[in-house]
């Protein structure tokens, strides 16, 4: 199904989604992604998967 929806609508998504962008290029910078980072996060999301057994 394919609903067309009013400008109006568009244009406030468009201005939600350049807030957002905007808020992120402006926060402080995080860890860096690289393997190391990677491998961190395989390391929680195993131990929060044994945790649920």
């Amino acid at each position: 199904m394919n609903i067309s929806l009013p400008e109006a609508f568009k244009d406030q998504d468009r201005q939600h989604l350049r807030g957002l962008l905007l808020e992120g290029a402006m926060s402080p910078r995080a860890d860096t992604a690289d393997a190391d980072f990677f491998e961190r996060l395989r390391i929680r999301v195993r131990d929060r998967e044994s945790g649920r057994r």
